[in-house]
């Protein structure tokens, strides 16, 4: 009913102001009625339209979370819709070399903006395209597009994106199908005694397929291999938002940051935190082609940045500098290659 409320408003506010300041007062009145303002971070200077916007992307938010349909049975491979759905949530990411169906569904359409990179309340309007307002319109247009693609209902509207769609039927379910016999073949074999085969563990819906398929005796992660190639891609895209963003917010590139690393959140998302740190400093790891291990960084240009160097300064976790030493030495060395740079302070 909020929802809809919302989408009320900003429908009569460009048609019928009068009425729209009177959804607004009552929307506002909703927000507190229900206790909502902490989980908004409303502050006493906030008036309706700053509310009514955090509210919109509040809403999109609760919209897209992923757990909706109650957790994984052991043993058992979703059907159905929930199988449907949960092969999207593990393709939303992008994997192997195919993007996001989001962007994908998005360039087909003629919309270049990074809709996963946005506020999903902020207005977009695309020429041609009716009756989506925000971002989140549009996330949520695709969505049910690549629904109906992946569902057999509608075909995909390009080569690219059939490829894509190939590839989660291809690639990403039978590594589903696979975890619902292994799980319990594991079990078994555990319960008597024998190997189970070892496997990583993580977020599979954070661009980490390798996690499956389950039912192997799990390790938290290959301390070697952090961060993964994934999560560097990742933590690039998240410190580009963030530069640009405070760039925008404040006239001016950002000069400093602290950033607080943990040692559980950096299991679950193969290093994205570190990734970040590294990205703002402008380094990039190295990889083993083999073996996924990280052997060294390389410092990137600044044609490459195409932004000054910004000054990191980690603030970790007990557990992360005890379980992550390799990462404290790796961070220590990129600094210090950074600090050795013949650029102006206005570069670094």
């Amino acid at each position: 009913a909020l929802e809809a409320d919302v989408d009320e408003y900003f429908q009569a506010a460009g048609l019928h102001p009068a009425r729209a300041t009177l959804l607004a007062k009552d929307i506002v009145n909703k927000v507190h009625d229900f206790g909502l303002a902490d989980d908004l971070g409303l502050s006493a200077e906030d008036g309706d339209a700053a509310v009514l916007g955090k509210l919109d992307g509040f809403l999109c938010d609760l919209k897209d979370l992923q757990i909706r349909d109650g957790l994984h049975i052991f043993g058992a491979a979703p059907q159905g819709p929930q199988r449907r759905d949960l092969l999207l949530a593990l393709a939303r990411p992008g994997f192997s070399d195919h993007p996001s169906y989001i962007d994908a569904l998005a360039q087909a359409e003629g919309i270049s903006a990074p809709l996963l990179s946005l506020d999903p309340g902020q207005a977009l309007s695309v020429d041609g395209i009716d009756g989506r307002r925000t971002v989140a319109d549009h996330i949520e247009a695709l969505e049910q597009r690549a629904q109906a693609i992946l569902g057999g209902d509608a075909p995909a509207p390009n080569e690219t994106a059939a490829a894509l769609f190939s590839a989660i039927e291809t690639v990403i379910a039978p590594l589903i199908d696979a975890s619902a016999t292994r799980e319990l073949s594991a079990s078994l074999q555990g319960l008597d005694g024998r190997f189970v085969p070892p496997g990583p563990s993580g977020a599979p819906t954070r661009a980490r397929l390798d996690v499956l398929p389950t039912g192997r005796n799990f390790f938290s992660v290959d301390t070697r291999a952090v961060p993964t190639q994934a999560a560097w891609r990742l933590g690039w895209k998240s410190a580009s938002l963030l530069v640009e963003r405070y760039a925008q917010d404040q006239g001016d590139w950002p000069r400093r940051m602290l950033l607080s690393c943990w040692g559980t959140a950096n299991m679950r998302t193969g290093g994205e935190d570190i990734a970040q740190a590294l990205a703002l400093l402008g380094v990039k790891p190295q990889w083993d082609t083999t073996s996924g291990r990280v052997t060294g960084f390389e410092v990137l240009p600044l044609d490459v940045l195409n932004r000054p160097r910004v000054d990191v300064t980690l603030r970790v976790s007990g557990f992360f500098r005890d379980a992550f030493p390799g990462l404290m030495d790796l961070f220590d060395a990129a600094v210090k290659a950074v600090a050795a740079l013949d650029e102006t302070a206005g570069e670094t």
